[in-house]
């Protein structure tokens, strides 16, 4: 069992002994009208929430979109940088080739190489074969 009470006991708010006096009027009282007032609106208040609010909202996206202008920038840099990387080691890549095909292409180089393989230049025109001639009468009309 616990020992609060089951039953509470009631207080009764206490009441002054002496009654009120009253202040009596000779003029009858009138009866007041009661109005319900809307709450009155204060624009001012009003004008200044939409207009801050309005200034956040085009804060916020001018923020964003310079942002987004600046990440754009600089991502187009760098692809800027990595595209001249792979310009430079293109060239460089190429650069010996150019040399050899330089060398494939001189006169000289040429002659060094037949003879070192053992090529001779004609200096006479090479005589028809038999062969050749042969073919060469088929083709003719007669």
């Amino acid at each position: 069992m616990s020992a609060v009470p089951a039953i509470r006991p009631q207080y009764r708010p206490q009441t002054s002994p002496a009654p009120r006096r009253r202040t009596q009027t000779n003029a009858p009282a009138r009866p007041t009208l009661r109005v319900v007032e809307k709450p009155r609106t204060n624009f001012g208040s009003l004008i200044l929430v939409r207009a801050f609010t309005f200034a956040f909202l085009v804060g916020g996206s001018y923020l964003a979109s310079v942002l987004g202008g600046q990440v754009m920038v600089e991502k187009t840099r760098r692809d800027v940088i990595r595209a001249i990387e792979r310009t430079r080691a293109s060239q460089a890549a190429i650069d010996p080739l150019k040399s050899q095909i330089r060398l494939a292409q001189d006169s000289r180089e040429v002659q060094k190489w037949a003879v070192a393989n053992g090529f001779v230049a004609p200096e006479w025109a090479p005589a028809p074969s038999s062969q050749e001639s042969h073919l060469a009468a088929k083709k003719t009309p007669r």
